[in-house]
């Protein structure tokens, strides 16, 4: 989950990730992939400020364990690990 703050006229935006490509894996077997972080309503104007804490899917994730770099505007940026799938069963 992460909280994120943004600016609108109503507080329904809903937000969506869109995968970069997965740069080979670093020293400690992590692959690097940065994400851009849409919003739906991202033309609306920015008349008041919102927060919210939304669950952001890794369905889409093309490699783990990686260390993933969260855009959500020019110079808004967060790292976070998401470690290996667990194995099935």
């Amino acid at each position: 989950m992460v909280t994120l703050l943004y600016q609108g006229t109503t507080p329904d935006h809903r937000f969506s990730l869109q995968w970069g490509t997965c740069d080979p894996p670093d020293s400690s077997g992590a692959y690097q992939v940065a994400a851009e972080v849409l919003d739906s309503q991202w033309a609306d104007p920015a008349l008041d400020d919102y927060q919210k804490t939304v669950h952001l899917s890794l369905a889409g994730l093309p490699c783990r364990p990686a260390e993933v770099t969260l855009r959500t505007a020019p110079r808004f940026i967060i790292n976070v690990y998401v470690p290996p799938k667990k194995a099935a069963g």
